[in-house]
């Protein structure tokens, strides 16, 4: 991409189609999102758009009509499936009748996700929250009586991205559940109670539902303070999937490829079969999604020796994720799936040449490995401080120790119990195995408390998402993705963090 100044013409960023198509979409659904309620605006947009496209395409543009081709692509996908998902105002007292579909919570009062409800005989367009002190099963069909309240969902709050993305459209308090029927369960839903039930059996009960969570993103039974001293000691994307977990699922399937002296290129068949298994597991978690389209482009890249670019495999698992689940934009999971990704491709490689030791003897290979974990979890915490102290008000201090410890501990805990258990569902005696795993969880769980409970743990500050965007764009521009002079770039970066800093401070 280039900027003219007299006669001078000077690139000032690569020109990365897959890169300019996803923050194009981007604005595209953030756009139409702005417009939801008013069809004519998103009508009107879109058909400017569109003729923007033609344009381009018609004299050639190739930048002007990937832009506008990718916006207009965005504003039509989000609408779409807010025009088909956005619930009738039909609430009021009276009676629902719905599927258990899922347990979102069972810590203190029950949460619950109900699906295919109806309300008074009429079938709703949209799942229910259900909060009760019953307890409940999946697959269990429930009938109620209370009231039901519409969720005003609001994308751009992060707590209305959740509702938007899960599906959820009604909240309801019943005076009573009565449980009618047990449906049969989903391939899916019965391996994941499989599991559930084995890791409890030789784990206990904490340890199980932290490994669930490690392993497959199932939250529902972690303690409240087990959450809050991973939060605390800034390791909780432990117990989010992501690219994380996907790297620990590629790293066992590249042992596997090496322990039978295959070339790493043929992973590619065997993850192209196991990772979308794998985000069939997980919900299809964005950051899941988004790591697995990274890997398979890069295993493709490697299988016909093609040049591999991370910006644009990141740019590409984008457009996909945001094609078929718009409403991931706003979710606070996608947010820092990509943040932590980009920095880590923007900034990695220039900590690792700072921190980085020379020399080739073995003490100096250790402090390699040292440099290069540091540099990972620096780059990868760099763009979501913003995002940190905007959705949740807090950051932790002490994130880069508690992650030298604690991800080597959580990867040998995922690459021992993704195996076992799974095994152990069919070869019940092997869940023996599971009970050093559980150690090794309770040691993962004491790290954390342990640096949650250091002084000054955890910084606290709120700021707006605008103030977030001002501090990301900034740090991006700063990056050596953007090929202006290091004057220009680094007064730009500073002046955006001062107005970051300024409204921290407010």
């Amino acid at each position: 991409m280039e900027f003219t100044s007299g006669s001078a013409r000077r690139e000032f960023l690569n020109y990365r189609p897959p890169f300019f198509a996803a923050v194009s979409l981007m604005c595209g659904v953030a756009l139409s999102a702005l417009m939801r309620y008013t069809w004519w605006a998103v009508f009107l947009v879109s058909a400017l758009f569109m003729a923007l496209f033609i344009v381009g395409v018609v004299r050639k543009k190739r930048l002007l009509a990937l832009v506008f081709g990718w916006g207009a692509a965005g504003l039509i996908v989000f609408y779409t499936y807010f025009l088909l998902t956005i619930a009738a105002p039909v609430t009021g007292y009276g009676l629902v009748t719905g599927r258990v579909s899922e347990v979102l919570s069972s810590s203190y009062s029950g949460r619950y996700l109900i699906k295919d409800a109806s309300f008074n005989g009429e079938a709703l367009n949209g799942s229910v929250q259900l909060y009760t002190d019953k307890l409940l099963n999946v697959g269990e069909v429930i009938t109620f009586q209370g009231n039901l309240e519409l969720i005003d969902i609001d994308p751009f709050d992060s707590i209305g991205a959740y509702y938007l993305g899960e599906g959820m459209r009604f909240t309801a308090e019943p005076d009573f559940v009565t449980v009618t029927a047990l449906e049969d369960l989903t391939l899916v839903e019965s391996l994941k109670k499989a599991l559930s039930e084995t890791m409890t059996r030789y784990m206990g009960s904490d340890s199980a539902a932290v490994v669930m969570g490690l392993t497959i993103g199932e939250r529902a039974d972690i303690p409240s303070e087990v959450t809050d001293a991973f939060t605390g000691a800034g390791v909780s994307h432990i117990l989010s999937v992501s690219g994380l977990h996907v790297s620990f699922m590629a790293g066992m399937v590249y042992g596997f490829m090496r322990l039978i002296k295959r070339p790493m290129k043929k992973a590619l068949l065997p993850l192209a079969v196991i990772l979308p298994l794998y985000c069939l597991m997980t919900g299809f978690e964005p950051g899941v999604i988004r790591a697995s389209v990274t890997a398979l482009i890069f295993l493709s890249a490697l299988s016909v020796k093609a040049r591999f670019d991370a910006l644009n495999a990141l740019s590409a698992s984008a457009i996909v994720i945001l094609l078929t689940m718009p409403w991931s934009l706003f979710d606070v999971g996608f947010q820092m799936s990509f943040a932590a990704v980009l920095g880590i491709i923007l900034f990695y490689k220039p900590l690792f040449r700072v921190l980085r030791p020379g020399g080739f003897r073995p003490v100096h290979k250790l402090l390699r490995r040292i440099a290069a974990s540091l540099a990972l979890s620096v780059s990868a915490n760099i763009l979501l401080i913003g995002i940190s102290f905007s959705v949740f008000g807090t950051f932790a201090v002490y994130f880069i120790p508690a992650n030298l410890i604690a991800v080597p501990i959580a990867s040998l805990i995922y690459m021992l119990a993704v195996p076992i258990s799974f095994l152990s569902v069919l070869i019940p005696y092997l869940g023996y195995l599971l009970v050093s795993v559980g150690y090794l969880t309770e040691l993962l769980i004491l790290f954390s408390e342990i640096f949650a409970g250091l002084p000054g743990s955890t910084a606290t500050a709120t700021v707006s998402s605008l103030a977030a965007m001002i501090y990301s764009a900034g740090v991006v521009f700063g990056s050596g993705i953007n090929l202006m002079k290091k004057n220009v770039r680094y007064t730009v970066s500073g002046i955006c963090a001062a107005v970051f800093v300024l409204m921290l401070l407010a």
